[in-house]
């Protein structure tokens, strides 16, 4: 459940910026989140749900550190995928 709430936080984030980048209003027929609630907001929430994951990870007690450690690895080397295709 916690990888699966990791993902959906990603997937939130990326949601908030794509429609930045894109100058979208709505997002499934409501407002988006810079519209709604202001560009430097939506930045920052966008960004902070890049983040987020990362505590679900480290917070895990029942996870080993060399677990932790690759888990880490693996998401930084898909979010520097994530922002290269953003770019693209």
């Amino acid at each position: 459940m916690d990888m699966a709430f990791m993902i959906e936080l990603l997937h939130n984030g990326t949601w908030i910026l794509d429609d930045i980048e894109d100058g979208s209003f709505l997002r499934r027929g409501n407002p988006t989140c810079h519209v709604k609630f202001g560009l430097d907001t939506a930045v920052n929430a966008g960004a902070s749900l890049y983040v987020m994951p990362l505590k679900c990870v480290f917070n895990r007690k029942n996870l080993s550190d060399k677990i932790k450690l690759k888990i880490a690895q693996i998401y930084q080397e898909e979010m520097t995928n994530v922002g290269f295709g953003q770019a693209l």
